[in-house]
């Protein structure tokens, strides 16, 4: 049975409270120590120095009263000096009434949150010990470089992950879950990053710890979460991973971004996905996150989508730019349906501008047939304008040689 060390103030709300902690250690197989073993006769600095370096962590019970005990101080920074690892539990925050605050080495730290007692975890306070005492062989260069990962310096976070990135050892993959719910946004991103990478992007706790690099300022790191949470719905669902992908596409201020969540859909291959992208298509505000929903939803085949591509057609702007680029291209992915699209293109060479008309004689010529052959030429005489008409000819040709090699 491994031990922990519980560090506390006499006092009543403290004792109350760690007289259930002790039951819960005891019943989980977890050995709590505290100075309630202390009996005369003993050099009690001595031995208390002695239980923390047999334990395997030091809990810290924060109360404004033991925020100001000289000896719950020293237990637990005697800990930390042996390398222990300390875990705070919150049980009394304190306020301005009490002149005191959480020690800075404490308050960097993840607590856990125990000032509501309804809502109190004990499970994952038992599961974080039981991690602990399973690590009873973690190799020297693991427990220096999580270490680093409890410092106040962003150069020594980056230093432990750097470290823990060369090292394959079996006791990473927890540390790393742990820094993922770290108090220090830079740590808790890094840590997510590496963790999915370690975990060859099939562990899920990966995809909610990728929460912070889904909104880190830098668009690269952005874009690399988009890649990790791709791989994730790979190998484990693509549904678990939706929400975070869907929300970065309507949040992030960075079309190139957004984009990129967009194809992560594609690369699932699942018109399941196509609700999502029909949004983006007709209601984002970028339109390259528009042109990109609709190159996804043409690589799927969703007939459905044709009518939603041409009314994001007919939706974009002049002053969007490039738009006749942007058009063109939407057109070229309607026209990829075949002639399940010839109805809209139609539509479009009557009802767009002559960028849009240029690029739908481009269209039918590429779906082919005497349908398009006889349409385009009632146009020509019709309606088409002198900088179309000759686009309008071009297309027309193009088809009589497709007919006659027929």
């Amino acid at each position: 049975m491994g031990q922990v060390f519980v560090s506390y103030k006499h006092d009543a709300i403290d004792i109350e409270f760690v007289n259930e902690l002790e039951a819960r250690l005891i019943q989980a197989e977890i050995l709590p120590w505290t100075d309630r073993q202390l009996h005369g006769g003993i050099e009690w600095i001595r031995k208390i120095d002695l239980e923390i370096k047999a334990s395997v962590a030091v809990i810290i019970v924060i109360t404004p009263a033991s925020l100001k005990s000289q000896y719950v101080t020293y237990e637990w920074s005697f800990g930390k000096g042996l390398g222990k690892t300390l875990i705070p539990i919150l049980l009394k925050a304190p306020t301005a009434e009490d002149e005191v605050e959480i020690h800075p080495v404490l308050e960097i730290l993840q607590h856990h949150n125990f000032t509501d007692s309804a809502n109190a975890n004990w499970q994952k306070l038992i599961d974080e010990i039981l991690d602990l005492m399973g690590r009873e062989d973690i190799p020297p260069a693991v427990t220096q470089a999580i270490k680093l990962l409890d410092s106040a310096t962003d150069k020594d976070l980056m230093d432990g992950i750097e470290r823990l990135k060369q090292i394959n050892h079996p006791t990473v993959i927890p540390a790393l879950a742990t820094a993922m719910s770290h108090p220090t946004p830079l740590l808790r991103k890094e840590s997510a990053l590496l963790f999915a990478e370690k975990t060859e992007y099939k562990d899920e706790r990966a995809i909610k710890g990728l929460e912070t690099a889904l909104t880190w300022p830098n668009a690269l790191t952005r874009r690399l979460a988009i890649n990790a949470l791709t791989n994730l719905g790979h190998n484990l669902d693509g549904f678990k991973v939706a929400p975070y992908l869907e929300t970065t596409i309507e949040r992030d201020e960075d079309s190139l971004v957004a984009a990129h969540a967009i194809r992560a859909f594609g690369s699932f291959g699942s018109l399941d996905f196509a609700p999502i992208l029909k949004n983006a298509l007709l209601n984002h505000r970028y339109v390259y996150v528009k042109v990109a929903a609709a190159d996804i939803l043409a690589q799927l085949k969703d007939g459905s989508a044709i009518p939603d591509i041409a009314s994001a057609i007919q939706a974009i702007h002049d002053q969007d730019t490039p738009s006749n680029n942007h058009r063109t291209t939407m057109v070229q992915y309607i026209a990829s349906f075949g002639p399940v699209a010839f109805d809209t293109l139609a539509d479009l060479l009557l009802h767009g501008e002559s960028y849009t008309q240029i690029a739908v004689a481009e269209g039918f010529a590429h779906i082919g047939g005497q349908e398009a052959y006889d349409f385009l030429n009632k146009y020509l005489n019709d309606a088409s304008t002198r900088r179309v008409r000759p686009y309008i000819e071009g297309a027309i040709e193009a088809l009589r040689h497709q007919l006659q090699k027929h």
